[in-house]
């Protein structure tokens, strides 16, 4: 939790090469991490970038039609959106370390009507724009656009 050393990014690496090898075509998706901004999984934005990045070329080299997926941010809010700008930063320009960017519209404070906070996903296409559109503007800026979007719901 936190910081990456050397030493687990080559074990988590390993591991993930051992992954691909013994599943084969049979995974065609790795999503590397879950919820790297959150706080019981929290990884440096600047770490999961190189993690992100390690990883992916690990696999790639593997198998260039697999696809690698961002870590599922956990939520969708101005840090989530913070975490996911300073990891893009981190990240080599135009890189293509992942094909799918995921995160996990789950409501927060931020997420709220007539002072409710919004438990039900319409939020997510019921107001224009949607909460997606600064991650989406991120990922383009970044040289990400082309970049898929998943959603945990």
């Amino acid at each position: 939790r936190g910081r990456l050393d050397d030493t687990y990014l080559a074990h988590f690496t390993q591991t993930a090469a051992m992954l691909a090898r013994y599943y084969g075509d049979r995974i065609g998706h790795w999503e590397l991490w879950n919820e790297p901004d959150f706080a019981d999984s929290f990884l440096l934005a600047e770490d999961y970038a190189r993690l992100l990045g390690t990883v992916s070329a690990t696999l790639k080299a593997r198998d260039g039609a697999l696809q690698v997926v961002f870590g599922g941010l956990g939520g969708v809010d101005w840090p989530a959106l913070n975490y996911l700008r300073q990891v893009l930063a981190a990240l080599p320009a135009e890189s293509t370390t992942f094909d799918i960017f995921a995160l996990h519209p789950y409501p927060s404070q931020q997420f709220r009507r007539n002072g409710q906070i919004i438990l039900v996903n319409p939020y997510l296409r019921a107001q224009a724009p949607t909460v997606l559109a600064p991650f989406m503007a991120a990922l383009r800026a970044a040289g990400q656009g082309t970049a898929d979007m998943g959603a945990e719901c």
